[in-house]
């Protein structure tokens, strides 16, 4: 059986969510995957699961281990922004299920102070589920943020919906301007 990791990269689970987890495994299983779990998973403390230190190492390990073929994030929220600082060269994908006009420009701004758009080679919008509910488009608010020369792209396919899909981090993507 291919292993594939199960880490939570973001806002720990809570426990109601441990009935979804054993559905999930079901599912794995049956396509002949081996789940292997991040000790990570469930809420602690508030709803850190373990430290952003913690998480980290746990991803790193299971990019290292060549058993591992795939790592399944089965978190959502607003950790993951301390486990992978390291933007240099790299596409940033935004996304995201809440939020609104005020908070993304908020997340924008600190972006922005933190050197992110000087840093990254282009951008890449996923949906931004209660803004576009609401017929609101996050790329008028990014414009004001980034240089006219850093490419952009939009895609319906990644985010919170139930058709959504995955990225590969660390495959080689290109966006054009």
């Amino acid at each position: 059986m291919e292993k594939v990791g199960i880490v939570c990269c973001s806002n720990g689970l809570q426990e109601g969510s441990r009935k979804d987890l054993q559905a999930l495994e079901q599912v794995l299983k049956s396509m002949g995957l081996e789940p292997v779990y991040s000790p990570y998973l469930y809420a602690q403390e508030h709803v850190w699961s373990g430290t952003a230190r913690q998480r980290a190492e746990v991803l790193m390990d299971f990019y290292r281990n060549e058993e591992i073929r795939q790592i399944f994030d089965v978190s959502g929220g607003d950790l993951a922004n301390g486990i992978l600082p390291d933007l240099e060269g790299k596409i940033l994908l935004l996304e995201a299920l809440g939020g609104q006009k005020g908070q993304m420009l908020t997340y924008l701004s600190q972006l922005q102070q933190l050197g992110a758009f000087e840093k990254v080679r282009g951008i890449l919008l996923g949906t931004f589920t209660r803004m576009e509910s609401q017929g609101q488009q996050m790329y008028p608010l990014l414009k004001a943020y980034i240089p006219d020369s850093l490419p952009v792209a939009k895609t319906y396919s990644i985010g919170h919906g139930t058709d959504a899909k995955a990225i590969r981090v660390g495959e080689v993507y290109r966006l054009k301007k």
